[in-house]
């Protein structure tokens, strides 16, 4: 968190500004330094622009953080620290966050926080992610394709989540490649590029042209959804 304070201190670039100050405030959230939250939270909404995918999602975090009271919800809190211990490949650090998001399903108590189905389509992408990490790659499989992108349409007008939708495609193309299933792999990329208009798209777009190219499959058609 210092790393990222000191960046904002001597960069002069206002594009990093909305989510680093968001991440912050976060942080100084979860270290239990609540009277330094608002702070950032507010020079986070000053800065943002929204046309920039980390700066809406960080928007919409501050709204829900807004209407709760000005408290994150023990939800969110898991949500956000399981995304980034999978994104830094910290998965015992991630696998127990997971289980604080399963242990709110076990207790059933949802108030202020996201409906059940939500909160359980988020356990199974995380747990899925998680397989991936740790070489499960079989198992990401299964959880993914039978339990998240079956209730797509759940979903799809909940623009912070909808996101785990394409990137569960992606998730079991890169499965399907590490265990020698090109053919198969390809039409998950593939239907992952249909996808438009979600959160971090810039992101996973990489991921999917990537492959694509490497086939020479690029110009092909798309497959419906």
């Amino acid at each position: 968190m210092a790393y990222v304070e000191a960046y904002l201190n001597s960069s002069n670039n206002p594009n990093s500004s909305c989510y680093a100050n968001f991440k912050l405030g976060f942080g100084n959230w979860m270290l239990d330094r609540k009277d330094l939250v608002p702070q950032y939270l507010e020079r986070s909404k000053l800065s943002a622009k929204e046309h920039f995918e980390h700066d809406y999602f960080a928007k919409l975090m501050i709204e829900k953080y807004e209407e709760n009271n000005n408290t994150f919800t023990k939800f969110d809190e898991s949500r956000i620290m399981t995304e980034n211990y999978l994104q830094a490949r910290e998965f015992n650090a991630a696998s127990q966050c997971l289980t604080h998001i399963q242990e709110y399903i076990q207790e059933g108590d949802y108030k202020n926080q996201e409906s059940e189905e939500i909160i359980s389509l988020w356990e199974s992408y995380f747990r899925g992610l998680l397989c991936n990490g740790e070489k499960k790659y079989e198992e990401a499989i299964q959880i993914l394709e039978n339990e998240v992108l079956p209730h797509e349409n759940k979903i799809k007008n909940v623009r912070s989540s909808f996101y785990m939708i394409p990137y569960s495609l992606v998730e079991i193309g890169e499965a399907l490649m590490k265990l020698d299933r090109k053919d198969e792999a390809i039409q998950y990329f593939r239907r992952a590029k249909g996808y438009s208009n979600y959160l971090f798209e810039k992101y996973l777009m990489y991921r999917i042209i990537r492959p694509l190219e490497s086939i020479k499959d690029i110009s092909k058609p798309l497959d419906d959804h």
